[in-house]
């Protein structure tokens, strides 16, 4: 018997192999196990000899779950008890994954893991969550990062030059823009992958996620963050592990006919439940060994009534160059589109942050591209978004397969069926204007609310959160967060500010004689 990091090699008969689910190689003449503290407990059933190696496994085992306890001595004091304990147990090996629930903070956790690694370090994120991880770096840690941003392949290729040489510390890279730049990734000497929202890896047979395993391959240390690591099945997990492990599962059939069984269909293969009590404790064992896991219902207590995020999104060209326009000209060039006063003009730059397409402009909407991401990366999360702009919402209904949408013109019996729809759980997605849905309706189911925008009046804005607020002690509510998309270098910036300070905007806007003074 042979054992490596990975696996257990032992030499046996066919029936041993088969009831092992052993992998058999003929070029070493025995079979293949991994190598983890259930296999050993199935080979000393077997009468192998292998009671001091399953001792010995059990002992490593324990102390790397004892980690999870012990607080970080480094630690951002900023940081709850249970987050200080996450980093000790993040930065005790090099491959491992946070797969904590939403809300839970997960992402000052990874912000300090890449403090104290302190090497070249990539984060691989959403498009949409780009910007904002470079702030939460440059809050959670004294590193430097800098993301491509929209920028192009050659101002990329500037920007990996400057990485290499050390002038900046982390670069934060979109999924897309690592499988565009491949090639020139590789050549970076990266130490250190962190990739966020990385249930993308469930499907493992995709060009994208390809590119991920080929990057992550090599890296000295490799992480992974998603509060949904098994969305669908248990199965989903394998990518992940793929990714953190790619010598120790090789083969996503290998891994599933071990844990799983496998029914032939009419339609091929299909999953099903675990295949004994031993080997689901074995697959649950080999997750908490290499994860942390907190649900939100654990930490509420550390958790605040309501959490507030805000989200700095980048305007594409497109939507940049109409937004400059209107800003320096109260016009869009080579359009129709003009704005005759400064409170129109400003009610023309929201509407273009938020969407282009509302103002029949041909440009795409970061806010939206963020949106459908976020709904993707979120499947099960039950969310309100709000908006000012009622004939936007109506075309954003169009793109979201499900969600509801309460604006003016929406009766009040269909008011009542979307809320009872949305409280009991049957539908997840309401899209609402701002004014129409801010009185006189209760959503605490919702997890999320995203604000696209928000309105002048700060009782509206006010009225509208209201909504996720329990009306009785017995109201099975969770505890919200509150999400304001931003475009950066907009107004979006001004207003939010005077909205969370409570002032009254078109009464402010109408002293101005223009916006950049406005903004100033």
């Amino acid at each position: 018997m042979k054992i490596t990091e990975d696996f257990i090699f032992f030499t046996g008969t066919q029936r041993q192999g088969s009831v092992m689910d052993a992998v058999y190689s003929k070029a070493r003449g025995n079979y293949r196990v991994p190598n983890t503290l259930g296999a050993m407990r199935e080979l000393h059933l077997l009468g192998f000899d292998i009671t001091e190696m399953g001792l010995k496994k059990a002992r490593c085992r324990q102390q790397s779950i004892d980690q999870k306890n012990i607080p970080y001595p480094k630690a951002d004091a900023r940081l709850r008890p249970y987050q200080q304990q996450d980093i000790s147990f993040l930065m005790h090996k090099p491959n491992l994954a946070n797969f904590s629930s939403m809300r839970t903070g997960k992402t000052p956790v990874m912000c300090q893991v890449l403090q104290f690694r302190n090497v070249r370090s990539v984060v691989v994120v959403p498009t949409s969550l780009t910007l904002n991880w470079v702030d939460e770096i440059h809050r959670w840690t004294n590193l430097k990062a800098e993301t491509t941003g929209n920028l192009t392949p050659a101002k990329r290729a500037e920007l990996y030059k400057r990485f290499r040489n050390g002038e900046f510390d982390v670069l934060v890279i979109s999924r897309t823009l690592v499988r565009n730049d491949i090639n020139l990734l590789l050549f970076l000497d990266i130490e250190l992958m962190m990739i966020d929202e990385a249930h993308f890896l469930r499907n493992y047979k995709t060009k994208q996620s390809e590119t991920m395993f080929r990057l992550g391959d090599t890296m000295a240390y490799r992480y992974v963050i998603t509060g949904t690591p098994a969305s669908n099945n248990n199965d989903d997990v394998y990518g992940l592990l793929k990714f953190l492990y790619p010598t120790k599962y090789p083969s996503y059939w290998q891994f599933v006919e071990r844990y799983f069984k496998v029914i032939d269909g009419f339609f091929g293969k299909k999953i099903g439940d675990f295949k004994s009590p031993g080997r689901k404790k074995e697959f649950w064992e080999t997750i908490e060994e290499i994860s942390v896991q907190h649900k939100l219902h654990e930490v509420m207590k550390w958790l605040p009534k309501t959490q507030y995020q805000t989200i700095r999104l980048e305007m594409n060209k497109k939507q940049q160059k109409m937004y400059k326009d209107m800003l320096d000209l109260f016009m869009v060039q080579g359009t129709e589109l003009s704005a005759p006063s400064v409170l129109a003009q400003l009610t023309r730059l929201r509407q273009i942050t938020v969407a282009p397409e509302m103002l029949e402009l041909d440009a795409p909407s970061v806010k939206e591209e963020f949106i459908l991401e976020w709904l993707a990366d979120n499947p099960d999360e039950q969310v309100l978004i709000f908006s000012n702009f009622s004939s936007y919402l109506k075309r954003l209904q169009q793109k979201i397969k499900g969600s509801r949408l309460i604006i003016g013109d929406t009766s009040q019996k269909e008011r009542q069926d979307i809320v009872q729809a949305f409280q009991s759980g049957k539908s997840r997605i309401i899209l609402a204007n701002i004014v129409a849905a801010g009185e006189g309706l209760t959503l605490d189911r919702a997890g999320t609310v995203i604000f696209l925008d928000r309105a002048y009046n700060p009782n509206n804005n006010e009225q509208a959160e209201a909504r996720i607020i329990a009306t009785s002690e017995q109201s099975e509510v969770q505890k919200a967060l509150i999400i304001d998309l931003v475009c950066k270098d907009s107004v979006d910036e001004k207003i939010l500010k005077m909205v969370k300070q409570k002032k009254n905007i078109t009464k402010i806007v109408n002293d101005y004689k223009s916006i950049q003074e406005f903004i100033l």
